[in-house]
């Protein structure tokens, strides 16, 4: 995927359109989404606190709302495989997992984890093979757990910071598809990347080690961050109305690809793309209490993509 005239164009005029699907339920803001892997299931984090599974042919929920327990929820995530566990985090460092193999009867696996210093958790993803978990947090560290005894999270070595800012937060991580990379993306502005594992440089062979220099492209707080499928792009949108691109073929020298994409408001939620979805464009935004969705959102990277 580059950044192309032709590209920036028909992002955005995909502005002003009716939304699909309306999916109320949550008392103010739905700020966290993420599909499961067969993407027939949605599930939604919001600022209430809550946690719900949505059918997402029917446009129904699915069994009753969950509860963080900690406060509002900053991120949901499932795992890659087969989508069978469920984690949110959120307010006062909580971290939260459920087994929904029965999407209609979740079941609580252990009593939510408190962690990074009980600072918000706002982004979390899994390793491809799912056994591991990255946070992040306000506290400005990512954190490794290891999800062997998913009741038990266990952490993988110690925090390492990746934020510079005076308001230390990072915002967003995700893993790369080779499972053996990570970036962060932080209020101060920067992208990061990490190695994992026993090539990490660690004596222990466990936690995370920088690769190359922090990315200084965006000039104010990266938000959210995608690899396309075979991991040699990345995809960086933050508060300066911006998506990067960059080159992440040799992650140690990551480079930016082209010129950032401008025109798209200010975030005030993550996006998140069904597996199954077919290329279809989004309607339009929408406030409120509710979550929405589309058939693809503005920006995604197919199973083709490169």
């Amino acid at each position: 995927m580059r950044s192309t005239p032709d590209l920036r164009t028909r992002l955005a005029s995909d502005a002003g359109r009716v939304l699909a699907t309306r999916l109320p339920g949550h008392d103010g803001v739905a700020g966290s989404v993420a599909y499961a892997p067969d993407g027939l299931t949605l599930a939604s984090g919001g600022h209430d606190g809550l946690v719900r599974l949505w059918d997402t042919a029917a446009g129904k929920p699915l069994g009753a709302p969950l509860r963080l327990g900690t406060g509002g929820v900053g991120a949901v995530a499932f795992s890659p495989r087969d989508g069978d566990l469920l984690v949110a985090t959120g307010k006062g460092g909580g971290i939260q997992l459920w087994e929904v193999h029965d999407r209609s009867r979740p079941r609580a696996l252990g009593r939510p984890l408190v962690s990074h210093d009980e600072q918000n958790v706002v982004s979390a993803a899994f390793a491809p093979d799912g056994t591991t978990l990255a946070t992040a947090g306000d506290d400005g560290t990512v954190r490794l757990w290891d999800m062997t005894d998913p009741a038990r999270p266990a952490p993988i070595g110690e925090p390492v910071d990746a934020d510079a800012s005076e308001s230390r937060s990072v915002r967003a991580v995700a893993f790369a598809p080779d499972g053996e990379t990570l970036a962060t993306g932080g209020y101060d502005g920067t992208v990061r990347m990490w190695r994992f594992g026993e090539d990490a440089g660690r004596k222990d062979g466990t936690g995370i080690a920088p690769l190359g220099k922090p990315l200084r492209e965006h000039t104010d707080p990266v938000w959210t961050l995608a690899f396309s499928p075979d991991g040699r792009t990345l995809a960086s949108a933050g508060f300066d109305e911006t998506v990067r691109l960059w080159d992440a073929s040799d992650p140690g020298r990551v480079q930016p690809l082209g010129e950032p994409l401008r025109g798209t408001p200010r975030p005030s939620c993550r996006w998140r793309s069904a597996p199954t979805a077919r290329p279809w464009r989004p309607r339009a935004r929408t406030t409120g209490p509710c979550c929405g969705t589309w058939p693809t959102p503005p920006i995604r990277y197919s199973s083709g993509s490169r």
